[in-house]
């Protein structure tokens, strides 16, 4: 079995696929690597029973998750950003989807339900069920951290 990437690691790894995107935003592929880039380190933090030379290389667990989380999330909105109005890439609203659901708070639930019925209901119709059922779930978690 592979030894997940240290956090470091995983921050250059994700840095080289969303210049990759930049490249060209259409490409699912270097979007997904990303997402199983970000599930391999959130499961990597989550994993109270690691090591000892495990939680030394995370220097601080959920901190420097929670820090790589957001420096994704920041390359990835620009990027979405600079594409409203133009066309809208489905592959990168989906990661970003995925994204906001890993950083598991209510402005991120919201924003993430938002962008899923978008999905649904004007970019990615042919899977309108999907993304309808994400939006629901989302709007699930939304209601559940209410309260």
């Amino acid at each position: 079995k592979n030894k997940p990437l240290s956090i470091y690691d995983a921050r250059s790894e994700a840095d080289y696929a969303i210049e990759i995107t930049t490249l060209d935003p259409y490409n699912e592929s270097p979007l997904r690597y990303l997402v199983a880039l970000l599930r391999e380190q959130q499961n990597q933090n989550n994993n109270h029973s690691s090591s000892e030379e495990q939680q030394a290389e995370q220097g601080g667990g959920e901190t420097i998750f929670l820090s790589f989380l957001n420096h994704v999330e920041e390359k990835i909105g620009g990027l979405h950003e600079s594409l409203i109005g133009v066309y809208e890439s489905s592959s990168l609203m989906a990661a970003y989807i995925d994204l906001m659901e890993m950083k598991h708070d209510l402005d991120s639930f919201e924003k993430a339900s938002v962008m899923a019925n978008d999905l649904g209901v004007k970019f990615d119709i042919v899977r309108k069920k999907y993304w309808l059922m994400r939006e629901a779930k989302l709007k699930s978690k939304v209601l559940e951290l209410r309260g």
